[in-house]
C-alpha cells in the first residue's frame, strides 16, 4: 500500500460525485486502490504542502481540487474503490525528503494498483476528462445492401491526422513510467474509453481480444491512446539488456518535462523495476554499469521530422557522457551491438572506473551532482569543420589533425575525409563554418559485408560484388578543466563520431584503410566528466 491515499467516502447523496467526502489518509489499511496518470500543466495550487497536510488529513473540499482530480474521484467511487492515489496530493510537495522517498516507491505504487486511470485527453489538471464527446458520436442509419435488403449500420466520424497529436499524456515525461508500470489501464480519449491489461484490450462498443488485421476497430481509440502506455512492463520483459534499456531511453527522451531537473527523477520507478527484472547492478546517471561503454553511444535522432534539436540545460544535471545531460529526441545505443543488431561489435574501449555524486544518498536512482568515467582506449586528434547551418544534420566534415587541409579540399563539394561522420550533440554551442580541434576515442568496431551491403546499396554493388567495410563508433571529446578529474586528463563529450574504411575486398574497389589505422593514434587513459 502507498504511505498516503485519498480516502473517498459517500456523502448525503450516495449516487452523486459532487457530494463525496475526501480526506488524505496516512498509513491506510491494505485494500484495493486506484492510481491517476495525468498532465499537471503547470503548478498545482491545491497540492499537499507541509502547511496544508493537517487540514487535508481531516477533509479536502472538492471545490479546491482541479477537475481532473474530481473526475478521477468519481471514477474510483463509481467502481466501488475507496482509495485513490494522486501524486500532487499524496506526496508532500515542499518536503524534499518525502518526495525522494515516495518517488523511489512509485514502481510499487503503480504496479500494486487495481488499475490506473489515464486522463489521456486532458491538457492540464483543470481540463477534466469526463466531458461529453459529441464531436465524435456515431449514429445509426439504414442502408440497402442488396435488392430489397435494408440493414441498420453505425456510422462513426473518420479520424484525421491531426487527432494523432491530441493526447497530451503522450508528451509528458512523468506519465511514461506511470503507463509502463501499471498492470491495468483505463484511458479516456477523444472518442471514448479504453481499457487495457496484460491479456486483452477493450473499448467503447464492445471490442474484445487482441487486434488482428481482419478486425475493424477505431485505431484512434486503441493505437493512439496507448501509443506509449504498455501495461505490466512488457518492454522490460520482452527485450534483453542493454537493448531493453535503449528502447526505454529512446522513448522517454521524446517526452517533455515541466521542470528540467526532473529528468532522472521521472525515470526512477522504471529504473527500480528494471534492476529487479534484469541482470544489472549499479545505476549511474541514467545508465547501468553493465555495458556502460556501449550505452555511451547515444546520439541525437537525425531521422525525426522536427529536426531533433538538442539543448543543454542551463544548470548541471548529469555528466556529459550520460544522455540525461541534454534535452531532445535521442537514439540510444541500440544501433550497434546487443540484441537486435545485425553487427557483431568488438569493443576496444575499456571501462576502468566510475564515480557519481548523488544529490541524496538515500535515492540511488535520483538526481546527481557530478559523475566521471575513467576509460582506456585508442585516441586520435582531429579537426572538425562545423557546418554553415546549425540545423544541418550532417554536422560538418573533418580530417585527422596531422593531415594538411589541402589533402581533403578537393575530395568533395565540402572538404573533409569521407571516412569520418559526425553527430554533434548540441550544434548551437559551436560557431558556424569554423575549424575546431577536438579529440575522439574509439569505442567499438564492426564489419559490414556481403548481404548487408547488398540490402543497403544493392544497385551500387550488384555488378561488382560486395566489399568488406570496417566501421567504428566513438565519442567526440573536448579537453576541459574539471575538479572531478584531479590531475588526470579530462574531457567532456560533445558528440558521436563514426569511422570507416575499406581494408579488403574485390580489387576493383578503391581500398582505403580504416580511419583509425591510417595515421597516428595513441592508447590513453582519460577521465570523461
Amino acid at each position: 500500500m502507498p504511505n498516503r491515499v485519498l480516502e473517498i467516502l459517500p456523502g448525503s447523496d450516495f449516487s452523486s460525485p459532487s457530494s463525496l467526502q475526501v480526506r488524505l489518509l496516512e498509513a491506510p489499511r491494505r485494500g484495493p486502490y486506484v492510481t491517476l496518470s495525468y498532465c499537471w500543466g503547470g503548478d498545482q495550487v491545491f497540492k499537499t504542502t507541509k502547511a496544508r497536510l493537517p487540514d487535508y488529513k481531516c477533509q479536502i473540499q472538492l471545490d479546491v481540487l482541479a477537475q481532473t482530480i474530481r473526475d478521477a474521484l468519481a471514477v474510483a467511487h463509481g467502481v466501488g474503490v475507496r482509495y485513490l492515489w494522486v501524486d500532487a496530493l499524496c506526496i508532500v510537495q515542499d518536503d524534499n525528503d518525502d518526495k525522494m522517498r515516495e518517488v523511489s516507491n512509485m514502481h510499487r505504487i503503480y504496479r500494486g494498483a487495481l488499475f490506473t486511470i489515464a486522463a489521456a485527453v486532458a491538457q492540464t489538471s483543470s481540463a477534466g476528462f469526463l466531458q461529453p464527446r459529441t464531436a465524435y458520436r456515431g449514429f445509426k442509419l439504414k442502408m440497402e445492401v442488396a435488392d430489397g435488403l435494408v440493414v441498420e449500420v453505425a456510422a462513426v466520424p473518420d479520424r484525421t491526422i491531426h487527432e494523432r497529436d491530441m493526447y497530451p499524456i503522450h508528451a509528458r515525461g512523468w506519465t511514461f513510467q506511470e503507463g509502463l508500470l501499471s498492470t491495468r489501464l483505463l484511458a479516456y480519449g477523444n472518442r471514448g474509453m479504453v481499457y487495457k491489461c496484460l491479456e486483452s484490450q477493450h473499448c467503447d462498443g464492445g471490442y474484445e481480444g487482441p487486434k488482428t488485421p481482419e478486425s475493424f476497430i477505431d485505431e484512434d481509440a486503441i493505437d493512439i491512446i496507448f501509443k506509449n502506455l504498455n501495461p505490466g512492463s512488457q518492454t522490460l520483459d520482452r527485450d534483453q539488456h542493454p537493448h531493453a534499456w535503449g528502447e526505454i531511453v529512446s522513448a522517454y527522451t521524446q517526452r517533455q518535462l515541466s521542470f528540467s531537473d526532473d529528468k532522472l527523477l521521472a525515470l526512477t520507478a522504471i529504473a527500480e523495476e528494471y534492476r529487479r527484472t534484469k541482470p544489472v547492478t549499479t545505476y549511474l546517471c541514467g545508465m547501468w554499469r553493465e555495458d556502460l561503454v556501449q550505452q555511451c553511444l547515444w546520439s541525437r535522432d537525425q531521422s525525426r521530422s522536427n529536426g531533433s534539436q538538442i539543448t543543454r540545460p542551463a544548470t548541471y544535471r548529469a555528466p556529459s557522457w550520460s544522455w540525461a545531460s541534454v534535452d531532445g529526441d535521442l537514439l540510444a545505443f541500440r544501433q550497434v551491438g546487443g540484441t537486435g543488431s545485425p553487427f557483431e561489435c568488438t569493443f576496444s574501449c575499456e571501462l576502468l572506473d566510475v564515480q557519481t555524486v548523488l544529490c541524496n544518498e538515500a535515492s540511488p536512482f535520483g538526481p546527481v551532482k557530478g559523475g566521471t568515467i575513467r576509460v582506456r582506449g585508442r585516441m586520435r586528434r582531429l579537426i572538425w569543420l562545423s557546418p554553415g547551418n546549425s540545423r544541418n544534420t550532417s554536422a560538418g566534415r573533418g580530417w585527422a589533425y596531422e593531415d594538411p587541409e589541402e589533402r581533403w579540399n578537393g575530395q568533395a563539394a565540402r572538404p573533409g575525409d569521407d571516412r569520418l561522420h559526425f553527430n554533434v550533440d548540441v550544434p548551437e554551442e559551436w560557431p558556424l563554418k569554423t575549424k575546431i580541434a577536438l579529440w575522439c576515442i574509439e569505442i567499438c568496431t564492426f564489419v559490414v559485408q556481403g548481404n548487408i551491403m547488398d540490402l543497403v546499396q544493392k544497385q551500387l554493388f550488384d555488378e561488382r560484388g560486395s566489399p568488406i567495410i570496417l566501421e567504428g563508433r566513438g565519442l567526440l571529446l573536448e579537453p576541459v578543466d574539471s575538479e572531478f578529474a584531479g590531475s588526470e586528463a579530462a574531457f567532456r563529450r560533445v558528440g558521436l563520431v563514426s569511422f570507416e574504411g575499406l581494408p579488403s575486398g574485390d580489387s576493383c574497389y578503391d581500398r582505403r584503410p580504416y580511419w583509425f589505422d591510417d595515421g597516428k593514434f595513441e592508447w590513453r587513459e582519460i577521465v570523461i566528466v
